[in-house]
């Protein structure tokens, strides 16, 4: 049993603990941050943390995950603010879409800053998924990448594009560090590889 639990905290914790295990509103007051991260981690729920600013949710963000070790999702808002013109970031989008779609793929802690989820957000995040020796109609995925917002380049560069040459499909997935070569046969995928887009 982990010392880290409401029990073991004594003070008010037991009883925050047991009305947040009966589903009861409650609320605390007057307490520090380390106090709100260490709260936020021991709920057995998930859990939506907001904080004022983006630094903060960063901080609380890195702090409930080292307490907790829990799938602590960090969603960014879309656009950044340079000087005093704003300036749409294609990399803050694809984070906060990310950020999304991990939180519904089961995230412990979603923590978002209030310009963050004031922000539309999509109802469901679309994706793609492809496995070698499964077949996927070219056409139809290339429509979908589309839709998805990707753009078709000679040559793939940025996230966010993709590049088709006979039967290999370059891909740079906004969720990866490096785009992937998927090599088809017909509809077929034969092989699915990361490679360096310098190199």
């Amino acid at each position: 049993m982990s010392f880290f639990s409401f029990e073991n905290l004594g003070g008010d914790y037991p009883l925050l603990g047991a009305n947040i295990a009966n589903g009861a509103p409650t609320a605390a007051f007057g307490v520090s941050d380390a106090q709100k991260y260490l709260i936020a981690s021991l709920i057995p729920l998930p859990v939506v943390y907001l904080t004022a600013d983006a630094i903060s949710a960063r901080a609380a963000c890195e702090a409930i995950r080292a307490l907790s070790g829990k799938r602590c999702v960090l969603l960014s808002a879309k656009d950044e603010v340079l000087t005093y013109r704003k300036a749409g970031s294609k990399e803050a989008l694809y984070r906060r879409i990310c950020a999304l779609r991990e939180w519904a793929r089961g995230g412990d802690v979603l923590v978002a800053d209030i310009e963050a989820v004031i922000q539309l957000m999509p109802r469901k995040v679309e994706y793609v998924r492809l496995e070698t020796g499964k077949e996927t109609d070219l056409r139809e995925l290339l429509g979908r990448l589309v839709k998805m917002g990707y753009s078709r380049e000679y040559e793939v560069e940025a996230k966010g594009t993709f590049a088709l040459r006979g039967d290999i499909l370059d891909i740079y997935p906004i969720n990866c560090e490096h785009p992937v070569r998927v090599d088809f046969f017909g509809d077929e995928v034969e092989a699915i590889k990361p490679y360096d887009e310098i190199t």
